[in-house]
C-alpha cells in the first residue's frame, strides 16, 4: 500500500474522502458515502466488467473489527445473503473481494439518497397527493422485504431471513423514484450459525417491534411493524416513539397509545390510515401476515383514491421537484429527530455480542 493509500485508511481502517485518487486492489476509491457502527461504504470506480456497472459501492468492515472472528463471520454472512438476493427494490451485491488484508462487499451504487434525508417543511394541510407518494414508497419497501423474507438458499431451502433494521436510514430513494433496501448487517436467519446473546437487542429502538423487545416469539412480521412505523411517521411528520433514553423509548413501543394518523392530519384518507394502523397492531396475530399483504393493501388504497403513481411523479418527488399534478411536495423528514440530536441515542447494540451455536 502506498503512502496515500496508507494515510487514507489509517483513521479507522476505511477510506477518507480526498481529492487524490486512492486505490484498493483494482478499484479507484472516490468518496465516503456513509459510516456505521461496523463498516464504511465508499463509492468506487470498478474495472470494466460484463456483470456490474462502472461505478459501485464498496463496504469495508472497520479495521478495529477485522480481527474479530465473529464480526468477520457476520460480514461474510451479509455478503453471502446479498448475493442470493435479486430484486429491483434491493441493493444488489456483486461479490466479496479481498486485497491487502482487507475485505469489501462490492455492491450496486444507488444514485439517490436515504429516506431520512427528505425534508418535511411541516406545512399543513398538505397537498392531496403527498400521502399517496409515501404509500407508494412504503409499498416498494414492502416488496423488498417480502423478497428478503422468502429468499431461498442455493439448495432451494427457505432461509427465513428477517432484516431487523428497517429504518429510513436503510431505505434509499433513487432519482427515478425506485426504492432500494440495503444493509443486512444485523439480519437473522436460523441457519446463520450464531445468535444474539440473551439480553441484547439489534436495531434502532423506535423501529423495534414490541414482541421483539419483550423477547416473545417473533418472526418476519417485526419488519412489517418497522415499515408501519416509518409509514406512520412520514404521513404525520412526527416521531411515533420517543423517550428520554432507549429504555424509555422501549416502554413507549410496548405501551404508548398509537394515534390514528388521521387524528393528527384530518385530511388523510381514513382508509389509508387504517391500512397503516393494522401494520402497527401489537397483537401479532392481527398484523399483516406478510410484507406482501401490507404492500397489496397500500396499493389498493392508492388505486381506489388516487390512481396510478407513475415513475415520473415519484421521480419528481424524490428529486426534490414539484410533482406535475400538485404544487408543493412533501420532502419527508430530513431527520425526524430535533436538530443536533444524535441518532445513536436510539440505537441499541449494533455491536451486540455474538455467541456461536
Amino acid at each position: 500500500m502506498g503512502v496515500m493509500e496508507h494515510r487514507a485508511f489509517e483513521r479507522d481502517g476505511t477510506p477518507e474522502r480526498d481529492d487524490t485518487p486512492v486505490h484498493w486492489g483494482r478499484y479507484e476509491l472516490w468518496d465516503v458515502l456513509g459510516r456505521g457502527g461496523a463498516a464504511t461504504v465508499v463509492r468506487a470506480l470498478a474495472p470494466p466488467s460484463a456483470d456490474r456497472p462502472e461505478v459501485v459501492a464498496l463496504k469495508f468492515l472497520h479495521r478495529s473489527l477485522v480481527d474479530d472472528p465473529k464480526a468477520a463471520a457476520a460480514f461474510r454472512a451479509e455478503a453471502a445473503l446479498g448475493m442470493l438476493l435479486r430484486h429491483p427494490n434491493i441493493v444488489r451485491t456483486y461479490d466479496l473481494e479481498h486485497h491487502d488484508g482487507r475485505s469489501a462487499i462490492v455492491m450496486e451504487y444507488v444514485d439517490g439518497r436515504p429516506l431520512h434525508t427528505f425534508h418535511h417543511p411541516a406545512l399543513f394541510p398538505a397537498p392531496e397527493h403527498e400521502p399517496y407518494m409515501v404509500a407508494a414508497l412504503i409499498a416498494q419497501t414492502c416488496d423488498a422485504l417480502h423478497a428478503l423474507h422468502t429468499v431461498r438458499g442455493a439448495d432451494g431451502s427457505a432461509r427465513r431471513v428477517v432484516h431487523r433494521d428497517v429504518t429510513p436510514q436503510n431505505i434509499l430513494v433513487r432519482r427515478d423514484g425506485v426504492v432500494k433496501l440495503l444493509d443486512y448487517g444485523v439480519f437473522f436467519s436460523p441457519d446463520r450459525g450464531f445468535h444474539t446473546t440473551a439480553g441484547f437487542l439489534k436495531g434502532k429502538v423506535p423501529y423495534l417491534a414490541p414482541e421483539y423487545i419483550d423477547s416473545r416469539p417473533w418472526d418476519h412480521r417485526v419488519d412489517v411493524w418497522a415499515a408501519g412505523v416509518i409509514a406512520w411517521e412520514f404521513l404525520t411528520g412526527k416521531r411515533l416513539f420517543r423517550g428520554e433514553s432507549p429504555g424509555r423509548t422501549m416502554v413507549a413501543v410496548r405501551r404508548a397509545l398509537i394515534p390514528d394518523p388521521s387524528s393528527l392530519r384530518p385530511e388523510l384518507s381514513p382508509r389509508l390510515a387504517a391500512v397503516v394502523m393494522r401494520a402497527l397492531e401489537r397483537n401479532i396475530a392481527r398484523r399483516y401476515r406478510s410484507a406482501h399483504e401490507f404492500a397489496v393493501a397500500l396499493r389498493e388504497v392508492i388505486g381506489a383514491e388516487y390512481g396510478v403513481v407513475d415513475p415520473e411523479t415519484l421521480s419528481d418527488w424524490a428529486d426534490g421537484r414539484e410533482p406535475r399534478a400538485a404544487s408543493g411536495v412533501m420532502r419527508v423528514a430530513r431527520s425526524l429527530s430535533p436538530p443536533g440530536e444524535s441518532a445513536e441515542r436510539d440505537t441499541l447494540s449494533f455491536h451486540s455480542k455474538l455467541t456461536g451455536t
